[in-house]
């Protein structure tokens, strides 16, 4: 005869669904913004939303998993929650982008850094001699893995206490030693004004101390404030 049984629990897969609020910086239409859930594991999958005017986002029937959430929009710089598990219906932390580009670097960098863009050093970039590289305060620097900044020409700062500059990981879930760190080698001048470090193998190696003026040097090695 004919069998016929009613699936469980067990065997249907759970749908979750996932929202939010994103915000565009200055703005008061925060539509348009594309959030991306890129899987991480296996039973995650792919799905891609968007902002409505209020900044409100849903994502729904995402299977159950891990999920990076990704936020961009042209003339903004993207930002990312990483590492997120969705086990059942959730809302994630409101998001703000702000104005602003992205832009890579590799090898011979001068000229200034501003505030108004995320940069990710994706080669070794080097100041070279008599050469200067100004960075704004409220500057962002990323480093994609085992890349470092070396500093042989003149590298300035215009930070300050409330303003000051970053050098991170370039990595979502970030881990000491993912990038090498500073390395000044025979510089003309150095200023490292109000500069904060993250999860360098070494944030900063001197090679020849001359002309090289530190000023609120911080160096974090976890993703926490203490």
């Amino acid at each position: 005869g004919l069998l016929a049984f009613a699936p469980t629990r067990s065997m249907a897969q759970v749908l979750v669904d996932v929202g939010g609020t994103a915000l565009l910086e200055g703005q008061e239409d925060h539509s348009g913004i594309e959030i991306y859930f890129e899987p991480v594991t296996a039973s995650a999958v792919e799905k891609t939303v968007y902002s409505d005017s209020d900044g409100n986002y849903l994502a729904e029937d995402l299977p159950v998993g891990i999920y990076n959430v990704r936020f961009s929009l042209d003339g903004y710089v993207p930002d990312v929650i990483p590492d997120n598990f969705f086990s059942s219906d959730s809302t994630l932390t409101t998001i703000e982008l702000r104005a602003g580009g992205v832009a890579n670097l590799a090898g011979n960098i001068f000229g200034t850094l501003s505030s108004d863009t995320l940069y990710v050093v994706m080669e070794d970039a080097i100041v070279p001699q008599n050469q200067v590289l100004v960075i704004e305060g409220g500057t962002e620097v990323q480093f994609e893995a085992g890349k470092k900044l070396e500093i042989r020409g003149s590298l300035l700062m215009e930070s300050t206490e409330t303003d000051t500059v970053l050098f991170t990981s370039a990595r979502d879930i970030k881990e000491v030693g993912d990038w090498q760190g500073i390395e000044v080698t025979n510089a003309q001048q150095v200023e490292l004004r109000h500069l904060t470090v993250e999860f360098a193998t070494l944030p900063l190696l001197v090679r020849d101390t001359d002309g090289v003026v530190i000023d609120d040097f911080r160096n974090r090695m976890m993703d926490i404030e203490t």
